[in-house]
């Protein structure tokens, strides 16, 4: 009768080392598909580097662009940043970001607060900028900088 009490509680303790170790390996396996899940969720949201360079880029390369951009006074900066930014704006609708895209003369100072916009408090604001130069033919030399601040609506 003793032998067949001891055989039980054998039997008991196998069963709660396979349950116990069950739960480990549930648990390592939960934190591995939620690692993986944030991951892919992150992914989907590119970087902004990804846009926004290539975007600058564009706009520094097309010529007809460029040279408005270098021949402008200062009251026409705003106007011509507002058509600029109507390109940009499809890419931040799809990709989830708002910005402020201002352009002045190479040596002045471009602050997001001159914006007049808000949605950009409490949130992490990225800086860009490209310097726009005439070209070396050209005896008036002029340079203009375009500003980009961008932030995750």
């Amino acid at each position: 009768m003793v032998t067949e009490i001891s055989d039980k509680r054998g039997w008991l303790k196998a069963i709660e080392v396979t349950i116990a170790i069950l739960m480990i390996l549930g648990f390592v396996l939960y934190l591995t598909i939620d690692k993986s899940r944030n991951e892919t969720q992150s992914s989907v949201r590119r970087d902004f580097s990804q846009i926004i360079y290539p975007f600058l880029d564009s706009v520094a390369k097309n010529n007809t662009l460029r040279s408005q951009i270098l021949i402008a006074n200062e009251g026409e900066h705003k106007p011509l940043s507002s058509n600029i930014s109507l390109d940009l704006q499809p890419f931040a609708s799809n990709e989830g970001f708002d910005f402020y895209l201002a352009i002045t003369n190479s040596a002045n100072k471009t602050s997001l607060g001159q914006s007049g916009l808000r949605s950009y408090e409490g949130k992490e604001v990225y800086y860009y900028e490209r310097l726009l130069f005439s070209d070396s033919s050209v005896s008036d030399f002029k340079a203009k900088k375009i500003s980009l601040f961008v932030w995750r609506r």
